[in-house]
């Protein structure tokens, strides 16, 4: 009898007969039914214009390969979920340069080449014939092409005052005796894939400065040594760090005055005095572990923020016990402190408070375990649905609660995700809502959620 495969159109039945055809689609003599979604053919996905191709698994999907990506900030088809995203990794991307913080892949017209090890300034600086300094890199950039590209080590001290994306593959660059620069109000300068070293010593300069309400953004960079009393980064601009890891710079880690500042799924660790110092600049913290050396300082000072987010981080205080962990000072109405856990295991008398506040920002489902016995939370600000290590700490406000921190961690020395039965488990205001916590774990969409940085599974 002849094979015969025959469509109808609403439910798509394929009608099998005949061995040859039943082992080509795999229906085995018998009726199969393909959904409304499913495909034989590119064709068959008209109807789905979000989704046009069809795939191996015969599904209407949005794409195959990364050609059928056309979107600015998502040139890669995902392999796994045949959905367009942004680029990850060198190697997605054609021209072998991915621009991970944007997520988009750099073509070869917009790319100055720099190879300090062996390159030569030339005329062009492309990747067969790259240059050898930042200095001759920076005097090729123009308009659209305005990305660095830095294979191996570099010792220069610069200032941009034009858009610039420098990428690296994991080499460094060091400032020697003076830092780099972001200088002007129409300087745009985006660092990623390398490692920052300052000045160090006793030359008092920061490792990145950024100055005239410029813009600078670090993307999965290690940064330290900044010299003598000074931050790792000293801006009087707007300051995004993510996916980063700044440590060992003597005056903190992040100065910033009077503009923006943004810090997200980043290591702050090791900084001496204030990690973070910022006085008159919107503040976003999200999902960072900060531990701090703060000499008695707050780890955290946030000053006269015009709006303030402090959501999914980790404050640890190892050093000094007088140091508190989150000072909030003329905190903005509607300001919101949420989902911290802020721990002070300091060898010595703990005499800091995990947040001191004066303003009208809420503080609320957070775990502060300051460990001295006195008033851990709040001044003005409005504090509720915490858990705190000693109940004289509890204090006025809806959900408080107290437990040992013993009950309240997994190890009270080394482990802050919440014990079997802690007393912050399922704590959280109970209209508050959060995606994921420090660990990136998705939190539940339905019921109460526990409070601080870590969801129990």
């Amino acid at each position: 009898m002849q094979d015969v495969l025959a469509f109808a159109t609403a439910k798509r039945w394929v009608l099998c007969a005949g061995v040859a055809l039943a082992a080509l689609v795999g229906c085995g003599g018998d009726e199969k039914k393909i959904t409304d979604e499913s495909c034989m053919l590119d064709t068959d996905c008209v109807s789905t214009p979000d989704t046009p191709y069809c795939s191996a698994e015969r599904a209407c999907v949005g794409c195959l390969e990364n050609a059928h990506c056309t979107t600015t900030g998502a040139p890669v088809c995902d392999q796994g979920t045949h959905t367009c995203r942004g680029c990850s990794a060198d190697n997605e991307c054609a021209s072998g340069v991915c621009l991970a913080a944007e997520g988009t892949c750099a073509v070869p017209s917009q790319i100055v080449y720099i190879n300090a090890g062996f390159g030569v300034n030339n005329p062009t600086c492309d990747d067969k014939t790259p240059c050898k300094t930042m200095a001759h890199a920076k005097t090729l950039l123009t308009g659209t092409r305005n990305v660095i590209r830095l294979i191996g080590d570099i010792g220069e001290s610069i200032e941009f005052q034009t858009k610039v994306h420098i990428d690296s593959d994991g080499g460094t660059w060091s400032g020697n005796t003076t830092p780099l620069n972001i200088g002007t109000r129409n300087g745009a300068v985006t660092l990623e894939g390398m490692s920052l070293q300052g000045p160090a010593g006793p030359v008092s300069q920061p490792a990145v400065q950024c100055l005239n309400n410029a813009s600078l953004r670090l993307h999965d960079v290690m940064l330290s040594g900044a010299g003598g009393n000074q931050p790792g980064i000293f801006g009087v601009c707007n300051i995004t760090i993510t996916k980063s890891h700044i440590f060992n710079n003597p005056g903190g880690a992040v100065f910033c005055d009077g503009n923006s500042l943004t810090i997200e799924d980043t290591l702050l660790r090791n900084n001496q005095g204030r990690s973070i110092d910022a006085t008159g600049c919107a503040v976003r913290l999200a999902r960072n572990q900060i531990i701090s050396l703060a000499l008695g300082q707050p780890a955290v000072a946030l000053a006269a923020a015009p709006s303030l987010t402090v959501e999914n981080n980790l404050i640890l205080e190892r050093a000094f016990g007088t140091a508190t962990g989150l000072q909030i000072s003329n905190g903005p109405t509607g300001g919101v402190i949420r989902f911290n856990t802020l721990v002070n295991i300091a060898p010595n008398a703990h005499t800091g408070d995990g947040i001191t506040c004066d303003g009208t920002s809420v503080v609320t489902s957070n775990v502060i375990a300051w460990q001295n016995g006195l008033q851990q939370g709040v001044n003005a600000c409005a504090r509720r649905y915490n858990a705190f290590d000693a109940s004289t700490a509890v204090g006025a406000g809806e959900g408080n609660t107290s437990g040992t921190m013993a009950a309240l961690f997994v190890n009270p020395a080394s482990d802050f995700h919440l014990a079997a039965g802690s007393p912050a488990h399922a704590l959280a205001e109970p209209a508050a809502k959060i995606a994921v916590d420090l660990d990136g774990k998705p939190r539940p969409a339905e019921g109460r959620l526990d409070a601080g940085a870590y969801e129990t599974p």
